[in-house]
């Protein structure tokens, strides 16, 4: 069987284990030689991130915390900001994380299903179209992740301005399709 084709700079990465799609996000980031920023909207940044492994942590550079939660983030060896929890307000502080970062930047936008909860799928499309765009322009590369199922329709929503999905089974099998549109 042949290696899967390089991924593209946005991805989708879908598991049932919240820290799992994280985990894997980070583990991209060891590619990176820049700054790595985490916007996380899911409950409890540091929490999150701690789960995720402290190898990572010790390479973040720069965390946004949305979640609305905002536990002692400042445990984490990263710079911490806080932005809102509402979709404009993810938006704003993602663009501005990604355009105060050196190049070349790794982006994790953690969790878009927490975003999804807290709108609905077209602001949260709007949100990956915005950031993908941005990520792009940047040359920089991005792992958007969700936790949980997904339901087919929404995936094809909001994979359009993405380039992969990755889905992580209970094997930690990798799996990549191309969104709808893309490559």
């Amino acid at each position: 069987m042949s290696d899967p084709p390089p991924l593209g700079s946005n991805v989708l990465v879908v598991e049932s284990e919240p820290t799992a799609a994280l985990r894997y996000a980070f583990d991209r980031f060891d590619e990176t030689e820049g700054p790595t920023v985490v916007v996380n909207a899911a409950p409890r940044t540091e929490s999150v991130l701690a789960a995720a492994g402290e190898a990572w942590a010790a390479e973040a550079n720069h965390v946004v915390d949305c979640s609305g939660e905002t536990a002692d983030a400042t445990a984490l060896d990263a710079t911490v900001t806080v932005g809102g929890s509402d979709v404009p307000s993810v938006g704003e502080a993602t663009v501005r994380a990604l355009d105060d970062a050196t190049a070349p930047v790794g982006l994790c936008l953690d969790s878009v299903s927490a975003v999804v909860e807290r709108s609905s799928i077209q602001q949260a499309y709007k949100l990956l179209y915005l950031v993908a765009e941005r990520v792009r322009s940047l040359d920089a590369r991005a792992f958007y992740t969700w936790s949980g199922p997904i339901e087919e329709r929404t995936r094809r929503i909001l994979t359009r301005p993405l380039d992969d999905v990755v889905r992580l089974g209970a094997g930690e099998r990798r799996a990549t399709e191309a969104g709808d549109g893309e490559r």
